[in-house]
């Protein structure tokens, strides 16, 4: 075998192989010799079919197949014996085969990127830092006392706050248009359905109908936003059906029954809650830090990403959001690769470079780190001990905890050696608003688990 290897830009590379006609030959002429020992032809026993009539029959077949092998396992010999790692599957081209006549051929392959990670001495990570205060506390409570409002049929006028159970259809009362929808719950002030219009629905009744005007704008403009019909406002006939008023339970025994709490009236509700908190609280703050600590490796840590890669990785996000948005096969469309392309390089770009950092660092998810993994990602099941051996029977979720092990190996050691301030917020802040965005990603979700 001859083979040269050539960049191809970037990553790429382009192998020419060239395979001796003989050895070609050798290896059509005992298969051939295996196949007639064995095929049936008319006029002969089984198994004493002349070579010379076993090749007139089937040669081209066999010899195609044997084009295919060589090229796969000569092309496999030149990664070894070039030491090239390969992020996809090759693409064949300029293949010469003719029997009687050496096989060449080109393969274009992508590699994995060899490149050393940068020194984190001396890098400023901020940690995020905050409590559950008592006026947190207070806070939830009131939330979980609206989560349990029941709404009561009233006979007066609508008024903000209050509830609407409406029909409603697109264009005005007159209008003989099919229905939107039907048996809509509207929280005057509140709802999002119809945006700013439920606003002139204050004063409404039962057995009123109205036409509500709803004009969408961009939030980061603040520009009218157009419709399928190109009108920047949308106008709704809507029926009001019946009008509720919110009853919010009240702090009594019942109402703590009713969330769990058995003993200590509203001093268990508010300690129940806390501990909820506090473990949300947990959460959300390593999983901004991680963030955090990913962040910074990105940034100082520049590398060519094979394109094979993101592409795939661009395919397992689309199909993700089609399952979680419910859009069918045949619709991928609607979910162009321009939706994914940066969250897609960014989760390749970090998984080669986590990886790179555990090798350059030695580290590994020994067994201690394992079961710490699986013990933080069993906790909340009903039953951890089922959990865990569920996660340890099955080869692909255990290798994704080694994994997450691992990713949390690399964010202890990247934090021993950076340097760690403090950056203090306030519960609402980590959990409601805006700094939640940041986490916004669960632990482990952050990039693909590929290895080379």
């Amino acid at each position: 075998m001859d083979f040269s290897v050539e960049a191809a830009g970037g990553l790429g590379r382009k192998l020419h192989i060239r395979i001796a006609a003989e050895d070609v030959r050798g290896q059509v002429e005992q298969r051939l010799r295996k196949l007639s020992r064995n095929v049936r032809l008319d006029g002969f026993r089984p198994g004493k079919a002349p070579l010379q009539i076993v090749e007139q029959r089937f040669g081209r077949k066999v010899f195609n197949e044997v084009a295919y092998d060589l090229m796969q396992s000569h092309y496999d010999q030149v990664l070894r014996e070039e030491a090239l790692k390969p992020a996809g599957p090759p693409k064949f081209g300029d293949v010469q085969a003719r029997p009687g006549e050496a096989l060449e051929f080109t393969a274009a392959v992508e590699i994995y990127p060899e490149f050393e990670v940068a020194a984190m001495d001396g890098v400023t990570i901020e940690k995020p830092r905050a409590e559950v205060g008592e006026a947190d506390v207070d806070d939830m409570v009131e939330r979980v006392r609206k989560n349990h409002t029941e709404w009561k049929p009233v006979a007066r006028a609508a008024q903000r706050g209050d509830r609407l159970i409406v029909d409603v259809k697109r264009g005005d009362a007159s209008a003989d248009a099919p229905g939107v929808a039907e048996d809509v719950a509207l929280v005057l002030g509140e709802d999002r359905i119809l945006g700013d219009a439920t606003g002139q629905l204050e004063g409404a009744c039962a057995g009123d109908s109205r036409n509500v005007r709803n004009v969408r704008t961009t939030g980061a403009t603040g520009a009218a936003e157009a419709d399928a019909d190109g009108a920047a406002e949308s106008v709704y006939a809507v029926a009001v059906k019946s009008v509720e008023e919110a009853v919010i339970p009240e702090l009594d025994e019942a109402f703590f029954e009713t969330c769990g709490v058995q003993e200590g009236g509203l001093a268990g509700l508010r300690a129940m809650l806390r501990e909820g908190m506090e473990n949300e609280l947990r959460t959300r703050l390593a999983a901004l830090l991680k963030r955090r600590v990913m962040d910074a490796l990105l940034q100082r840590n520049t590398f060519d990403v094979p394109e094979v890669m993101v592409a795939r990785e661009i395919e397992s996000l689309r199909r993700d959001a089609m399952r979680r948005f419910q859009i069918k096969e045949g619709d991928e469309q609607r979910l162009p690769d321009d939706l994914f392309g940066d969250e897609a390089l960014r989760r390749v770009r970090l998984g080669l470079l986590l990886q790179r950092y555990a090798e350059q660092h030695a580290i590994r998810a020994d067994r201690a780190a394992f079961e710490a993994k699986l013990d933080e990602l069993t906790a909340t099941h009903e039953d951890p001990a089922a959990a865990k051996n569920y996660y340890r029977s099955d080869e692909q979720i255990r290798l994704s905890v080694e994994a997450l092990a691992v990713e949390d190996g690399v964010v202890s050691d990247v934090l021993e050696k950076a340097r760690v301030v403090d950056e203090p917020f306030s519960f609402e802040e980590i959990v409601h608003a805006g700094a939640a965005r940041e986490s916004a990603e669960e632990p482990g979700e952050e990039h693909t688990h590929e290895t080379t």
